[in-house]
């Protein structure tokens, strides 16, 4: 299990009668090929809202602080985190994304 996942079922449990609630991420992204690199450092904002439709449970915003790996997420309404990747020419491709992630509690 993911530890946003793991988060968001601590927190369901605890606060099962929260309307929405905020999840703050701070990212470190690196991507890297043989021929190009990228790279980004920001903050991904996940607010959860159970009285939105299916498939649009959380809004995902996501602040570039420096950089601009090419990299954007999304999160779908059981809390995980998916992301998508425009391509760097070149081959070999490897990549590292470190997080912290933060539950900020909302009414």
């Amino acid at each position: 299990m993911h530890i946003i996942q793991l988060l968001i079922l601590i927190f369901r449990h605890y606060h099962f009668q929260l309307l929405t609630f905020e999840l703050f991420l701070l990212d470190i992204l690196y991507r890297e090929t043989t021929l190009a690199n990228a790279d980004e450092a920001g903050d991904i904002i996940a607010v959860y809202n159970p009285n939105n439709s299916v498939g649009f449970k959380w809004t995902v915003s996501q602040v570039r602080t420096s950089g601009g790996a090419q990299i954007s997420f999304n999160m779908t309404d059981n809390g995980q985190i998916q992301f998508s990747t425009t391509a760097l020419s070149g081959a070999s491709h490897s990549g590292k994304i470190t997080f912290e992630a933060r539950a900020l509690e909302q009414t």
